[in-house]
């Protein structure tokens, strides 16, 4: 992987994976990486607005940017109003699962990576977590944040980084989530859609 680039802000990161050929033609599986940031956001399901939006290179981890918005960005009182935090793979790690369940009271309902349901010393806490029927139901409302990651980037230019620094992206997708909060704001109180 390079080492320079034009945007001076910007870092290698790594996401899920990829299937390739080899010149002898085999499939292998490798690990996908990427040159830029990553956007990360916090919204509320009832209606599908984003409540708190951050920005970070593209080698810190998803954890770290969860941690950072949850703990630096919310105050107390805002964190005692979430019921529950739902998200994908990329979060279910047992010590913030733990973390967030002790310290804060916010009931979570992660998908979690296999690792942590089939091996392991605990797997039995984490299979009954995962068969929990009241955290069953709050994971089908990750949809929610998704969708707005689908809108945001199909319909309001986050799907690419337009500009150099990550000041600059924050601003984009700022934008990007404001104008997919009044979009949904409007079709809350008129029932328009567009």
């Amino acid at each position: 992987l390079g080492t320079t680039s034009k945007d001076p802000d910007a870092s290698w990161g790594a996401k899920g994976h990829e299937m390739k050929v080899t010149p002898e033609g085999n499939k292998v599986t490798v690990v996908k990486h990427f040159f830029g940031y990553k956007v990360h956001a916090l919204a509320e399901t009832k209606h599908g607005l984003v409540t708190r939006l951050g920005v970070t290179t593209a080698r810190v981890s998803d954890l770290d940017a969860a941690d950072t918005l949850l703990h630096r960005h919310l105050t107390q009182k805002e964190r005692s109003a979430i019921d529950v935090l739902t998200a994908d793979k990329g979060y279910g790690c047992p010590v913030f699962v733990n973390e967030l369940e002790k310290h804060t009271d916010i009931m979570t309902a992660f998908h979690l990576p296999q690792t942590m349901t089939k091996k392991g010393e605990h797997q039995d806490k984490w299979q009954a977590y995962m068969a929990d029927e009241g955290r069953r139901a709050w994971r089908k409302e990750r949809t929610v944040i998704e969708r707005v990651f689908g809108d945001t980037k199909m319909n309001h230019g986050l799907k690419r980084c337009r500009y150099r620094t990550q000041m600059k992206l924050y601003l984009q997708a700022s934008l990007s989530m404001m104008a997919h909060n009044l979009k949904r704001l409007i079709r809350t109180i008129t029932g328009v859609r567009f």
